[in-house]
């Protein structure tokens, strides 16, 4: 009985040596250190500069002295803005008086002025090119308009430049070119390289913007 009962301990135990347990799964899941978390967000939360920086209004803007061309062979037109700069007031001669006269803005503000040309290159004996008060000055969200009550009494600007002629619209004919100035009044706060001039040329054309800066 005891030979018997030592036989089948022998067998268990060799039995349980032939049992083999399951290998632990070596997989790993990656993690990642704090350190790399971190990093990765605030990434997320803090954009880069080229995210930050403010979208251009007109991406499309042309540059200064850039020429526009639009309408046909019959009615086609070159339209350009050659300068601008900003001045804190300006002397002009008024026909009226006989006299110069210091036009100053209000208080908080500064003056721009723009030099534009338009050109009839069509073959229509006259055609319009776009009044003044189509040419739109825009800063910070707002468009401002010329200063239209200086035309009709003013011969040239005297100071700082001796500028003769206001820009105006109006029928020119064939092959002739209408150039002159314009100026603006806006907030002292203006800097070119975020001002433009937008030109409405009329529902048949696209309004071409120019940066001033």
């Amino acid at each position: 009985m005891q030979k018997a009962l030592a036989i089948f301990l022998i067998c268990i135990v060799f039995a349980c040596g032939c049992v083999q347990t399951p290998e632990t799964d070596q997989t790993q899941i990656p993690t990642q250190s704090p350190a790399e978390t971190t990093e990765e967000t605030l990434q997320e939360i803090i954009p880069s500069e080229t995210q930050t920086a403010e979208a251009s209004p007109f991406p499309d803007a042309l540059n200064l002295k850039e020429k526009y061309s639009y309408g046909d062979e019959v009615n086609g037109r070159i339209i350009a803005v050659d300068d601008a700069w900003i001045e804190n007031s300006y002397w002009f001669h008024s026909v009226a008086h006989g006299y110069d006269w210091e036009f100053k803005p209000r208080d908080g503000n500064k003056f721009v002025f723009i030099e534009l040309w338009v050109k009839h290159n069509g073959t229509s004996r006259e055609l319009g090119a776009p009044p003044s008060g189509s040419l739109n000055l825009w800063y910070d969200g707002n468009f401002y308009s010329s200063l239209e009550e200086r035309e009709g009494a003013t011969a040239k600007i005297t100071k700082p430049y001796n500028l003769w002629d206001d820009y105006y619209g109006g029928s020119i004919g064939r092959y002739e070119k209408r150039e002159g100035f314009l100026i603006y009044e806006v907030p002292e706060s203006i800097t070119l390289d975020a001002a433009y001039i937008q030109a409405n040329l009329g529902n048949m054309y696209e309004a071409p913007v120019w940066k001033l800066g």
